[in-house]
């Protein structure tokens, strides 16, 4: 997003306890490393791009009245369920390093094309049918032992798993368009099949994974970090 100094609001590790008030000509608010406990916003159709991580943040409130957000990250929070969020111009959400346990209320997000969950406490691959434009999908560092849920996310190209409960992985159960997967860190990882599914292929790491490359049957050229 293309900003000058008049659109961008910076308040970064400024001891900020309350959502200030947002001049109507800003599209970018930065309130990251503050205190902040509640999200509270008077309506704003501007903003585009607001960092709220590393803040006190508990609940996700108050997004309706940002009708027109594509950027939203609100990682390194106390954040436990992902509700509230429909947001029908979202590209791109950050929830990495909350409480999160479970995938879901995601439904309102018909644009999102990024999602990174990294560093939570999820255990299962649901609810993400209702995102048809996702390209790329974080999950590194949660607790998830099965790959499934995801064949119809036609646009995924990036699908991030490393240091999960995984043991087994059917690529069949991987959307065909993925070219860049990361197992790495799945230490009781063991068999990973039918890698040929995946005809775009090209980045896959299975180091610290007991996955020999040997073993991979690969008919074409792959960049396998092992």
């Amino acid at each position: 997003m293309d900003t000058n100094e008049e659109d961008v609001m910076y308040l970064s590790h400024s001891k900020v306890e309350k959502i200030p008030e947002i001049s109507s000509k800003v599209r970018r608010v930065i309130l990251n490393r503050n205190k902040i406990k509640e999200m509270e916003f008077l309506f704003h159709e501007n903003i585009e791009d607001l960092d709220l991580n590393d803040n006190e943040i508990k609940n996700i409130n108050g997004l309706e009245n940002l009708p027109n957000l594509k950027i939203l990250d609100l990682s390194f929070n106390l954040i436990t369920q992902i509700s509230n969020i429909s947001l029908t111009h979202l590209r791109e959400l950050y929830l990495i390093s909350n409480d999160i346990e479970k995938i879901e209320n995601l439904e309102n997000l018909p644009n999102l094309i990024k999602l990174d969950l990294a560093c939570n406490s999820i255990k299962k691959l649901e609810n993400l049918i209702t995102l048809p434009l996702l390209e790329e999908l974080y999950l590194g560092n949660n607790y998830i032992s099965k790959v499934e849920n995801i064949e119809e996310l036609k646009n995924l190209k990036v699908l991030a798993l490393q240091n999960n409960s995984l043991e087994f992985v059917d690529c069949i159960n991987i959307p065909v368009n993925v070219h860049s997967l990361l197992l790495c860190e799945n230490f009781e990882l063991s068999v990973v099949t039918n890698c040929n599914h995946l005809k775009f292929l090209k980045y896959l790491e299975i180091d610290k994974t007991q996955v020999k490359k040997e073993n991979l049957n690969i008919s074409r050229s792959v960049d396998i970090i092992s």
